[in-house]
């Protein structure tokens, strides 16, 4: 069981990642959802076994701020999977749905207290990171599920605590960005982040509010387009740098590949069927089909790549050739 040591937190990432995919391919084939889920548990189950077999490594990692933002995509996970397991344990589910979203919100008062509040301005803005957004903009998660557990008042209400902590955090995010820049290629992968907030709140919207406003969602959609081109461009920059410098060696920041590209294009493909139910007319329609289709495809290969990172390193990496 050495492999566990080699388990990173960031997987959880990677896991939230299949389970949002299996969501997305669930529209093509039921099997591709099914794939996705166990994938998405098995991350989660080595997640928790390394961290259960060594209660230290948790407490040292929940130090880091990067690491410690990171660890929200293992609740944002748990709520997915619960609407994953509902159909088969709904009791279970509807549980864990709960615990994952208490978890998180336990998660955003420890880091406010011991990580963002410790912070200091301007000497230590290199420990911030795009992966604030998880901790704070990650509870949307619980409006995207809210549907499947018939809590929209609870969906609705993580929406808006989601959406207007972006806003600060938006801001003090990218001063740090701006001012320090964002050379190093394990940053660059972890300010891939940057596709995943906006788009999370456009599909929190859509699928917790019944009465939409279409100026509101027309307006953080086309925000979270430009979001997404800000994360593909990094991603870019970041294959460049890959390529040029012929290091492919592994970083836990990989997981940035994921879910943020993947909950794109699922604001896209709900904001295009918001659009084609209420027959509304507006400049970017015609083009979302064809932009759902990249953004589905860079998706799969964000995904996979990503994963079959992780599983080198966790399960081949201590072989010797």
């Amino acid at each position: 069981m050495n492999f566990l040591k080699r388990v990173p937190l960031p997987l959880s990432g990677v896991a939230l990642g299949f389970a949002a995919l299996g969501n997305l391919l669930s529209a093509y084939n039921m099997s591709f959802k099914v794939i996705c889920g166990v994938l998405a548990f098995i991350g989660l189950i080595l997640i928790t076994g390394k961290y259960l077999s060594d209660i230290e490594a948790f407490t040292t990692d929940m130090k880091n701020p990067v690491i410690a933002s990171v660890s929200g995509t293992y609740t944002m996970a748990l709520m997915l999977l619960a609407v994953y397991v509902k159909p088969v344990v709904p009791t279970f589910a509807i549980a864990l749905w709960y615990i994952a979203i208490v978890l998180h919100f336990i998660l955003i008062i420890y880091f406010t207290l011991n990580i963002v509040l410790k912070i200091k301005i301007p000497d230590e803005m290199m420990k911030i990171a795009a992966s604030f957004f998880i901790v704070y903009v990650g509870i949307a998660v619980a409006s995207v599920t809210a549907p499947a557990f018939k809590n929209m008042a609870l969906g609705q209400i993580c929406f808006w605590i989601g959406f207007i902590l972006y806003i600060p955090f938006f801001i003090y995010v990218s001063y740090r960005y701006i001012k320090l820049g964002n050379k190093k290629i394990e940053a660059k992968a972890l300010a891939c982040i940057y596709a995943a907030p906006a788009s999370l709140c456009v599909a929190g919207y859509i699928s917790s509010f019944e009465q939409k406003n279409i100026l509101f969602l027309g307006g953080l959609y086309i925000f979270s387009l430009l979001m997404y081109l800000v994360g593909t461009a990094v991603a870019t920059d970041l294959f460049v740098s890959f390529v040029k410098n012929n290091d492919f060696k592994f970083y836990p920041s990989l997981a940035g590949l994921t879910f943020p590209f993947v909950i794109s294009a699922i604001a896209t493909k709900q904001f295009n069927a918001v659009l084609t139910k209420a027959d509304i007319q507006i400049w970017i329609r015609p083009a979302l089909p064809l932009i759902f289709n990249i953004e589905l495809v860079i998706a799969i290969l964000g995904v996979i790549f990503a994963a079959v990172c992780f599983a080198r390193h966790v399960f081949f990496s201590g072989v010797k050739s």
